[in-house]
């Protein structure tokens, strides 16, 4: 049977509350020598590799009673029900992004389907398009896998020779419909003993991790910025595509380059309102889970934290201390102590979790203002997406992204996803708590570039 692990369902047990956590892994094309692909080609061509790819062919069933972690059953919806054309009829660049932000707004029901596509036709402006643009959007539930996952799916789907599928980590075959009345039978007489096991399992490892000198170097609070309310459910996004190797440096990940760039444009944009940067600035950062570690849950991604040095002056120098810090933070996301941890922390039963989480959002105040303190002042999430060689039905893919979830505290994420050597920038605002996005995005463009002018070249 295929249980889902309590990470991968906690994206979906509460998305109707907290908002979309799904993946918009979006890819544009450009057909610069003829016509778009027509729409029945793409279905096509979607549905022929989606055919040979198990983890598309399910979704999520709950057990009755949610007496047990929810399943993977099998979904066999045909691909033309789950492709959506909005023609934009000669719209320009800022109206895909504005559909891009409805989109983010809708969060998947896995349990009716687990991914879906939107095409978007008929727009022009597109940046790095010499022809006619079509822009795929390929939305997958958060619950079947993480930003890695999603890129994996989507070259599965797009790339000219796929070849044969890798399976993602945390899938099984998927439950038979009929198993579910079992499982919630089981969890219910297992009820007691699951959370006995998980109670002393969890005091046993909490108390080995925080007896463990690994757990002097905890991060702390740090004084709240603009941009650290709470969202509202309304989304924005702005989509900057660099040129290829603008951020290719020599000793210098793209990770790192970001970091830096997030640091620096955050320190000018609140320069303009009088407010000096908090020498503590820092950002969360989610980390791949080694493959040699086990890890239950298809979201192999644990979030770290990390200072961004902003009084360093010098912004070759504050890469290399972020390249430094970035690699320490990694290193104590996979403590082994924090590890045990967080594992038994995820054996709670699915009953004591359901219910635990319908009470923290029945008290949950949403706090729209400036919060005082936070764990992280800024979220950056750093994807590749593979070599440029992505095809649809004949179009050529000129850059590709996505857009990371907001989140309680953070009306502004950052995106940086790879195609080949050139690297997106994705920014998702809220509109409401974070009003001058426009001009964020602004300001983070010019920093990206001034980053990339100030260290040394690859070359």
């Amino acid at each position: 049977m295929s249980r889902l692990d309590i990470l991968d369902a906690a994206f979906h047990y509460f998305s109707a509350d907290d908002g979309c956590h799904d993946h918009c892994a979006t890819y544009v094309f450009d057909s610069p020598r003829g016509q778009a692909p027509s729409t029945s080609a793409i279905v096509a061509q979607l549905g022929d590799r989606a055919a040979h790819v198990p983890e598309l062919a399910r979704r999520i069933a709950r057990v009755p009673g949610d007496l047990d972690y929810p399943h993977w059953v099998v979904d066999d919806t045909p691909m033309s029900s789950r492709v959506t054309v909005h023609d934009l009829d000669g719209g320009m660049w800022q109206d895909v992004e504005t559909l891009l932000g409805a989109l983010k707004e809708d969060p998947l029901d896995a349990a009716r389907r687990a991914w879906d596509v939107h095409v978007i036709r008929g727009s022009s402006g597109a940046p790095n398009t010499t022809g006619t643009p079509t822009v795929v959007v390929f939305r997958i539930s958060h619950a079947l896998t993480a930003g890695m996952g999603a890129s994996a799916l989507g070259r599965l789907l797009l790339s000219p020779n796929a070849g044969a599928p890798t399976p993602l980590p945390g899938h099984g075959a998927p439950t038979r419909p009929r198993e579910l009345a079992a499982a919630a039978v089981t969890g219910a007489l297992a009820l007691p003993f699951r959370t006995a096991r998980f109670l002393l399992a969890r005091q046993r490892t909490r108390r080995a991790y925080l007896g463990s000198p690994s757990a002097l170097d905890r991060p702390k609070p740090r004084p709240a910025v603009r941009g650290n309310a709470d969202p509202t459910r309304h989304r924005v996004v702005h989509v900057t595509p660099f040129e290829p190797g603008l951020l290719r440096r020599r000793g210098l990940s793209v990770t790192v380059l970001a970091l830096t760039a997030v640091g620096l444009a955050n320190e000018r944009f609140l320069a303009e309102f009088g407010e000096p940067i908090p020498t503590t600035f820092n950002a969360a950062v989610p980390v791949a889970v080694p493959e040699n570690v086990d890890w239950p849950a298809a979201n192999r991604v644990i979030t770290t934290k990390v200072d961004l040095f902003t009084d360093e002056p010098d912004l070759a120098g504050r890469a290399a201390a972020i390249r430094e810090a970035l690699a320490a933070a990694k290193q104590r996301a996979i403590d082994p102590d924090l590890l045990r941890w967080a594992l038994a922390e995820n054996r709670v039963p699915a009953p004591l979790y359901v219910a635990a989480r319908r009470k923290q959002r029945r008290h949950h105040e949403p706090n729209h203002g400036l919060r005082a303190t936070v764990g992280a002042n800024a979220v950056v999430v750093s994807v590749p997406h593979g070599p440029n060689d992505l095809d649809l039905c004949g179009a050529r893919a000129v850059f590709s992204g996505d857009f990371p979830m907001l989140t309680d505290g953070h009306s502004i994420t950052h995106g940086f996803y790879g195609l080949g050597d050139a690297v997106t920038l994705c920014l998702v605002a809220c509109p409401d708590t974070f009003p001058d996005h426009r001009r964020y995005a602004e300001i983070m463009t010019t920093a990206v570039r001034d980053v990339a002018a100030a260290t040394p070249d690859a070359s």
